[in-house]
């Protein structure tokens, strides 16, 4: 039998469970990125929730005071409040799903 220089043992390639492809590693990396998506998700379905309800009120508002641009103490268009609280809504539960979807992606939040 014929020895080459590929089976000198300074060339072996010595293959630990680590390195060996298997299904379970996957699996890990699906369950990982299924929480996350399901953090963001939730977030992005109360954003939306919480949007609804802010129009709807401005809807109401306006409704009941038989106004298109109902003003506060004459000076301040109510819209602005409202547009306001549109941007505090979606910048500040954005910043916070993101963090979450982070966090659920490494396994900081275990349910």
């Amino acid at each position: 039998m014929k020895h080459t220089l590929a089976d000198a043992p300074s060339r072996r390639i010595i293959r630990t469970p680590e390195s060996e492809p298997s299904p379970y590693r996957y699996s890990v990396a699906f369950r990982k990125c299924g929480r996350a998506f399901c953090e963001w998700l939730a977030h992005t379905l109360l954003i939306c929730g919480i949007l609804g309800c802010i129009a709807l009120t401005e809807w109401a508002l306006k409704w009941f005071l038989q106004s298109p641009n109902p003003r506060l103490f004459d000076v301040i268009p109510v819209s602005w409040i409202f547009h306001a609280a549109d941007g505090g809504v979606l910048i500040g539960l954005s910043y916070y799903g993101v963090k979450a979807a982070v966090a659920a992606y490494n396994g900081q939040y275990e349910s």
